[in-house]
């Protein structure tokens, strides 16, 4: 079985922007009210890392402010104690009627999660450019790549003995892919007029 690389990637990020374009589309405005879709806690700054206020229970109703940081907004809680939570932990009424989880948006909060664990607020920390709202020019010109993440990505690695191993104790079995077609060049068909 042969892994295209650059196939599989454009493959990762194309489901990763069809994920985040659904939660785009439905990021609730600044002043509304929004409901916690899971357990969440309130945060003092935009940051896993930051001090937990308090926690905020499953339907928990809560008003967006306008500050954003990230994929961090600042909500106020139903006691008026303002903090700051994932953008995935929250969803409008009407979408929490319609979907109350959603396995995408967990994955997505937990990719975040990865490239921003253990920085404190303030500081720089390494960016993922998945389409998450909330991303500008600036933080993207700012961005700094997280060396330790990095390496403990690497640390995870297996080779093609290790793999078999885990399929083999899995009770998986192995299966022929065939490879998506190489496109085609884009051709220049546009020539000077006369």
């Amino acid at each position: 079985m042969i892994l295209r690389k650059p196939m599989m990637h454009t493959r990762l990020a194309l489901c990763a922007a069809l994920l985040c374009s659904t939660a785009w589309a439905q990021a609730p405005a600044q002043g509304e009210t929004v409901l916690i879709k899971r357990a969440a806690q309130l945060r003092e700054g935009p940051s896993e890392s930051s001090r937990s206020m308090m926690a905020l229970p499953l339907q928990a109703s809560v008003v967006r402010l306008g500050e954003k940081q990230g994929a961090w907004i600042k909500i106020s809680a139903p006691d008026n104690t303002q903090g700051w939570v994932h953008m995935f932990d929250v969803t409008s009424p009407a979408s929490a009627s319609a979907s109350p989880g959603n396995m995408g948006t967990s994955a997505l909060r937990g990719i975040t999660n990865f490239f921003n664990r253990g920085t404190a607020p303030g500081s720089n920390v390494a960016t993922s450019t998945l389409g998450i709202r909330g991303l500008g020019a600036e933080n993207l010109n700012n961005a700094q790549p997280n060396v330790a993440a990095v390496a403990q990505a690497e640390s995870l690695r297996v080779d093609a003995a290790q793999a078999r191993q885990f399929a083999a104790g899995a009770s998986l079995a192995m299966r022929n892919v065939e490879p998506l077609p190489t496109p085609e060049a884009p051709t220049n068909n546009s020539q000077p007029s006369n």
